[in-house]
């Protein structure tokens, strides 16, 4: 069964490498470059996503399919990078609170349950940040085996204001001039923008909560250092402002994804930079 599995490793590295060899090496940066590069060839894309193991629709290998899985796999990869370095932060501030819990311990000002408990919590981001580094890595080998293109080059979309329409209305007007305001397309219109003020919303609320939860945060670790809290209100405090940040970053992340959304039913991509 083990030589089993590693030959049929050895195949799908083989054919991800043999679809990257049809690709000249590209620089491509920013979304709109990296859909460029896409578009020389789609099917060859829908390929090596297969290959993968990454979802596609029914019309694989069509335009739609691979401009649709090209961005969703870019905006998981700035994601996952966000995560990360939320991550990192955190376990470096879990350590200092370590070194903080051990000195009360030794000082004799609290159980040795103390320390357990921030260990507890620090192996818990550890194997939080694991996992992004896992997801990374596949989104990595795809994105360069599939378009040449290196995640660290990445940059965040950014969609001019000249091209976002002030409103639903707005927007429904321009896709009527645009000649494509079939009921169709107008309904997919109608979920995309409700998409986009559902995330928007969203994005809105976390932003001062997780603001707020970091200001406590580090406002309890002085509280801690003059003996009016324990140690696990503070780790239970640094826990809290971690997730508050993810949530964050999850909800800017979904928010852009809308309105791309909005822009290619719109056909405006061109836009992006």
């Amino acid at each position: 069964m083990r030589a089993g599995f590693l030959m049929l490793t050895r195949v799908m590295l083989a054919s991800l490498l043999l679809i990257a060899g049809c690709f000249e090496p590209a620089q491509a940066a920013t979304l709109w470059q990296l859909l460029e590069t896409a578009q020389k060839d789609c099917a060859r894309v829908g390929q090596a996503l297969k290959i993968a193991g990454m979802e596609t629709t029914p019309e694989a290998g069509s335009d739609e399919d691979c401009s649709g899985a090209v961005t969703r796999l870019y905006l998981k990869s700035l994601k996952d990078d966000d995560r990360q370095q939320i991550l990192q932060t955190a376990i470096k501030e879990q350590r200092a609170v370590l070194e903080v819990a051990q000195l009360i311990v030794e000082a004799g000002r609290g159980p040795n349950t103390d320390i357990l408990v921030v260990e507890v919590d620090l192996k818990r981001l550890q194997l939080q940040e694991a996992g992004y580094v896992t997801a990374r890595r596949h989104s990595r080998i795809v994105l360069e085996t599939a378009l040449a293109a290196d995640p660290a080059e990445f940059t965040v979309p950014v969609i001019p204001a000249a091209a976002w329409p002030e409103n639903k209305t707005a927007a429904h007007n321009a896709l009527a001039s645009g000649g494509n305001d079939s009921q169709a397309m107008q309904q997919r219109l109608e979920h995309a923008w409700a998409d986009y003020e559902g995330a928007k919303r969203q994005s809105g609320l976390l932003q001062p909560v997780a603001a707020l939860t970091e200001d406590l945060a580090k406002t309890t670790k002085q509280w801690l250092e003059l003996g009016q809290i324990t140690v696990y209100q503070l780790s239970e405090r640094f826990r809290d402002a971690t997730e508050q940040k993810i949530a964050l970053a999850e909800a800017r992340s979904n928010l852009l994804a809308a309105r791309l959304r909005v822009l290619k039913i719109l056909g405006r991509t061109s836009a992006i930079e």
